[in-house]
């Protein structure tokens, strides 16, 4: 019996010990990814183990179960070599790679998923940054917003023109009356008087751009802010400016006033917009991604 046995192993080394070897190689190339070394070698010494009682309480299993137990035994051993060789120098990327550099080299594939792990991880964190800081911008909004409805108290004088106005949203609210009723002249120049109070409010000049690029186009509305914004270069003015360049240079400016004011939301906003659908036409992966 024990004869025959052996003759199994035998015929079964070769092969199954191979694989067993390539488990345990594969494992240590994974290390920057996951420390499989220890979790093939604990799983395969368990195994080997759970073999080995099966084996001698079960004689007519054993010729069947001998090439798992070669294949599970050459991983535990190959994996517990390379964990015993294991140092704080390897132990990142492990034993092979750090002794034979070629080995190294084929990891940086791997590394770099860890890399986008770490860039995910990195992104989700600032998002909720972003969050927080959103909340506290849109109360703030809200506040502003909430005293500037207290000024539309008169919009029954002069037929909803505000005579005699003298707060921002009285001249915001006379300009978009005018707009309305189609006197550009004064129009403009409600607005003019709006933004001169400098108030960090970006609806109004989403507005404005909107009036100017009918009355002037997109690059007569583009002069006028550049203008402004040799006037005025607060955060809020040099947003709105960006928004009239064309495509390609908004996508650059974006990039750019993000670096500058990482938590000014409604930027990344707009450079999602760049990459959607309605923007692109036909949107490829990669813009996806970049949507997102």
């Amino acid at each position: 019996m024990y004869r025959v046995i052996l003759n199994h192993i035998k015929s079964a080394l070769p092969l199954f010990g191979t694989l067993g070897g390539i488990g345990g190689f594969v494992a240590d190339i994974l290390q920057p990814v996951a420390p499989f070394s220890n979790y093939v070698f604990f799983i395969s010494l368990g195994l080997t183990f759970v073999l080995l009682l099966v084996m001698y309480a079960r004689q007519a299993l054993r010729e069947l179960l001998v090439p798992y137990l070669i294949f599970s035994a050459s991983s535990m051993l190959f994996t517990g070599l390379l964990l015993g060789l294991g140092d704080d120098n390897n132990k990142s990327n492990g034993v092979l790679a750090s002794t034979f550099p070629a080995l190294g080299v084929f990891q940086e594939s791997l590394g770099l998923i860890q890399k986008d792990i770490e860039i995910i991880k990195e992104a989700t964190e600032e998002i909720k940054q972003s969050s927080a800081q959103t909340a506290k911008n849109t109360e703030k909004i809200a506040e502003s917003l909430a005293e500037m409805q207290k000024g539309f108290s008169s919009l029954t004088q002069s037929g909803g023109v505000i005579a005699n106005p003298e707060r921002p949203e009285q001249f915001y609210h006379n300009a978009r009356i005018y707009e309305l009723s189609g006197d550009y002249g004064n129009a403009r120049r409600s607005y003019s008087r709006y933004f001169s109070f400098k108030l960090d409010l970006l609806d109004p000049h989403l507005r404005y751009q909107t009036f100017l690029k009918v009355q002037e186009g997109r690059a007569g509305a583009l002069e006028i802010y550049s203008d402004m914004y040799d006037m005025d270069n607060r955060m809020i003015v040099e947003f709105a400016r960006i928004l009239l360049f064309d495509s390609k240079t908004r996508i650059q400016l974006l990039d750019a006033f993000i670096k500058k004011y990482p938590d000014f939301a409604p930027a990344y906003y707009e450079l999602s917009r760049e990459y959607s659908p309605s923007r692109k036409g036909v949107q490829q992966p990669d813009d996806k991604k970049s949507e997102l």
